[in-house]
């Protein structure tokens, strides 16, 4: 995993995957590895081929959100760099799919990077939010949220739309949610102030006061079984008699 990271352009990820020695190491590790390398490398089509030629659409992806997120870091990556649409026209795409099709697994009842392709990574990003729906866990709305402050439409309407539609699917309003939320905000200062005061202080609150109930229910829990068990000093005479 730690050559992917040593990559200096997509076509060297492409030959690391495709040399013989590697065919029995690809393990999810390098796979996200990969995926992440190419998004760091501004290849967003890459990206998308490699999750699926490695990452079918079966339990091993359904079963966890960590693959998508790992994906939607990359669609991030590439959003930063440029908000370019998603082709899958590179060198180490091509190089990829061709190496897909020698090896016969390139047949797919779905493609994700068909999907995606013509996109641009903010609106990928968007569809992908959409199509996890309640797979989507907080890392995946916080990578969102990074993502999104590239969109040309980013602003008050694209952070609350986020914000609410992962409260909606039951995402707590952590510190570390509504951070990336105010990064979608850009410049607009005084609207993201408003929405803190009118909405998102009192969903962090809400979140707080949850987390203090769970707690004080766990001590209550503690303290329950604490009182249940019998004093050291009977236990041990207990023993004693048995010995006896």
């Amino acid at each position: 995993t730690s050559m992917m990271g040593l990559c200096e352009c997509p076509a060297e990820v492409v030959e690391l995957l495709m040399n013989p020695l590697w065919q029995n190491r690809v393990s999810p590790a390098v796979i996200r590895s990969a995926i992440t390398a190419s998004g760091q490398l501004g290849d967003a089509g890459l990206a998308c081929a490699l999750f699926d030629r490695y990452a079918p659409m079966d339990k091993f992806v359904d079963s966890s959100p960590r693959l998508w997120n790992v994906l939607l870091g990359a669609l991030a990556d590439c959003a930063e760099k440029s908000n370019g649409v998603i082709e899958l026209n590179s060198s180490a795409t091509i190089a990829l799919l061709q190496f897909s099709n020698s090896e016969g697994t390139a047949t797919k009842t779905f493609s994700m990077s068909q999907t995606l392709q013509g996109k641009t990574c903010t609106d990928a990003v968007k569809f992908l939010i959409h199509y996890l729906g309640d797979m989507a866990n907080g890392q995946s709305y916080c990578v969102a949220a990074a993502a999104l402050q590239y969109d040309p439409n980013s602003g008050p309407d694209l952070a609350m739309s986020l914000f609410r539609n992962a409260t909606n699917h039951g995402i707590p309003a952590d510190g570390r949610f509504v951070n990336a939320i105010f990064r979608c905000f850009g410049d607009e200062i005084d609207d993201a102030l408003a929405s803190w005061k009118s909405e998102l202080r009192q969903a962090c609150l809400e979140h707080e006061s949850s987390l203090r109930r769970g707690e004080e229910q766990q001590e209550r829990i503690l303290s329950d079984t604490k009182d249940q068990q019998p004093p050291s000093s009977l236990s041990s005479s207990r023993r004693n008699l048995v010995a006896a």
